[in-house]
């Protein structure tokens, strides 16, 4: 089975769109609409059900989606273990959210390099919600992030507090800020 065909197929079942599917992958549409239906001529059977307003999986695509997911895990995990250079005896991927990795991925690297001379360790970047994707399907061990999701089979740890500070040009107290003050969403992060 094409490892391209199951990560395409668990993109249109996260995004629920062969459009938002192709925007991710940095494919067209097309080559999108293609995987599916080679991946659905294998299996026989429909996976989604296509609308204008997206792509909704079928029954068999729900029961395909862990059969997938366990698939590129497998996969992942051969990858690293038959893929280790000379020298190292495990492997360990971590997945960082942009903005944490400088101020924690580099001192927990330097600590894991300097306990752990032989694990041989790779680092991606990314936002959450793909790096939670990245954990269920194996493609990483560990992941640092803001707000983490729980799901089956994975667990969360806190491992430090933040302080935010409102910073301004000039010193003012928050009642004195008024039309000056900009606030900024920028969502549950």
């Amino acid at each position: 089975m094409d490892n391209l065909l199951l990560r395409t197929f668990l993109e249109v079942a996260s995004t629920g769109s062969f459009i938002n599917a192709s925007e991710r992958l940095f494919v067209t549409q097309s080559a999108v609409s293609l995987r599916i239906q080679r991946l659905e001529d294998s299996l026989g059977k429909p996976l989604f059900t296509r609308s204008k307003s997206g792509a909704e999986m079928t029954q068999a695509g729900r029961e395909f989606e862990r059969y997938a997911l366990s698939l590129i895990k497998i996969w992942e995990e051969a990858r690293q273990h038959v893929g280790l250079p000379d020298g190292y005896t495990k492997s360990l991927t971590i997945g960082a959210h942009y903005s944490l990795w400088p101020r924690l991925g580099f001192r927990w690297l330097d600590a894991l390099q300097e306990t752990m001379p032989a694990l041989n360790i790779r680092a991606e970047l990314g936002m959450p919600d793909r790096l939670i994707r990245y954990l269920t399907e194996g493609q990483i061990q560990v992941a640092l992030t803001y707000t983490p999701q729980l799901r089956a089979g994975l667990s969360a740890h806190k491992l430090a507090d933040e302080t935010l500070v409102l910073a301004s040009a000039r010193p003012a107290e928050m009642g004195e800020l008024g039309e000056d003050y900009v606030f900024v969403d920028w969502g549950p992060e």
